[in-house]
């Protein structure tokens, strides 16, 4: 969140700690020695970053959207009422008088091309 410096601490610290990131494959060999068994090769990646606008009722829905309050839902650990609340108890003072929050989501994408 631009407007608000905490919220970089909040999210790693409090909202993944309590809701951690489901077990995923994240270390795929992108060389071209692994893509070029499955017929590409590796042309660049590019890194880019995402602004939304957010007001906090859609920041809320949009977390519980993500594979972490999913999986706990899906198990059982929490139902999303509960979520809802805590999200909504949290992230309310990120807000203030603000009725959107402007968020930065960062991520790449790999470009590949199939070998002929």
């Amino acid at each position: 969140m631009h407007e608000t410096p905490t919220f970089t601490n909040w999210f790693p610290n409090i909202y993944l700690k309590k809701y951690p990131s489901p077990k995923r494959n994240n270390n795929y060999a992108w060389a071209d020695e692994n893509l070029s068994g499955n017929g590409f090769s590796f042309v660049k990646e590019e890194k880019f970053k995402n602004e939304i606008e957010f007001t906090k009722e859609q920041l809320i829905l949009y977390f519980t959207t993500q594979s972490n309050i999913t999986s706990v839902v899906e198990n059982k650990v929490y139902d999303y009422e509960e979520i809802e609340r805590w999200l909504d108890k949290e992230v309310t003072p990120f807000f203030g008088n603000e009725l959107k929050r402007r968020i930065n989501y960062g991520n790449w994408i790999k470009y590949l091309q199939k070998i002929k």
